[in-house]
């Protein structure tokens, strides 16, 4: 019964990491909340970073705004650095506007550009 409320509380966590991500209209720009881990905001810091990310993408990403789907990276890694399985992360991803293969891109784009740390959990 522990194990459901556990997974109840981090598919909550992981909603609230992610919804500052969904875009009702207009462009966002993506910036590292004060809310995040200091880990999320200073493995995202770099300017490069951000160009890497968006290359990775590969412009198949079109479903979002590049800034979203960036900021959609930036918060992929809190999440799993606060223990949320890859999958809940692609799902929530989904629900949030981006289609599951576009999830998946930004999933693997994040773990390789701002936390590689988290690339074991990321890739079966």
């Amino acid at each position: 019964m522990r194990g459901v409320g556990v997974a109840i509380l981090g598919g909550l966590l992981l909603l609230v990491l992610l919804l500052g991500s969904a875009v009702t209209g207009g462009e966002t720009s993506p910036q590292p909340s004060a809310s995040l881990p200091a880990s999320a905001v200073s493995s995202a810091a770099p300017a490069i970073r951000d160009e890497d990310f968006a290359k990775a993408l590969g412009g198949q990403v079109t479903s979002v705004s590049p800034a979203v789907a960036q900021g959609m990276g930036r918060r992929v890694c809190s999440a799993l650095d606060d223990g949320i399985p890859a999958d809940d992360v692609r799902s929530v991803l989904a629900q949030k506007g981006v289609t599951p293969a576009e999830a998946s891109r930004i999933v693997l784009a994040a773990v390789t550009m701002y936390c590689a740390e988290n690339k074991a959990k990321a890739m079966p």
